[in-house]
């Protein structure tokens, strides 16, 4: 399993380890971070149109319950201040959380530290009702989950996946109507 895991550099900013060099730490979300053939997106708007779509496509993602590692921004530190201001998650509601780690990450151009947190071990089906909240307008957050060789990012428009070349083929097949080819040539 790929786990998200941040490792310092020299310079202070941190890296996560995962098979397509995607930064949690860049400004970029990983969809915009990894070469067309490694990425699919859809727009939340055709999980509304299509009721069927999240089940069917975690269905092919995720055939049993499997476990995956998710990482959020947490918190904010200034640099003038030893408190770290949490942001108001309410991730428990969706998650059961207890194997989690904290990292912290300064932030040039916002002139302050992340925390980005990593919880290990969160069940695809907690992922899946998290999914459907975020279809209904639930409050996203910069949120990310791994499992294997995937990558996904959860917001309130879009869900972009990151994966090898074979699995976005596939997914490509699967729902060609349905994914967002927008952004497919950028």
């Amino acid at each position: 399993m790929v786990i998200i895991i941040f490792c310092e550099e020299s310079s202070g900013r941190m890296i996560p380890a995962n098979n397509f060099g995607v930064d949690m730490t860049n400004a970029a979300t990983p969809y915009f971070q990894v070469v067309k053939d490694n990425r699919i997106r859809f727009g939340l708007e055709t999980f509304r149109q299509y009721p069927g779509l999240a089940k069917s496509l975690f269905h092919h993602l995720f055939p049993i319950e499997q476990k995956l590692d998710m990482t959020f921004i947490s918190g904010y530190q200034d640099i003038d201040s030893n408190r770290v201001r949490r942001e108001k998650l309410n991730l428990r509601r969706f998650f059961k959380i207890n194997n989690w780690s904290n990292k912290v990450v300064w932030q040039e151009e916002m002139g302050c530290y992340f925390v980005y947190t990593t919880v290990n071990h969160v069940k695809s089906s907690a992922f899946f009702r998290y999914t459907l909240k975020m279809v209904d307008g639930h409050t996203s957050l910069y949120i990310c989950f791994v499992h294997h060789d995937c990558l996904f990012y959860i917001s309130s428009d879009v869900l972009d996946i990151v994966a090898n070349a074979h699995t976005i083929r596939r997914l490509k097949e699967l729902f060609p109507e349905m994914y967002d080819t927008f952004y497919e040539d950028d």
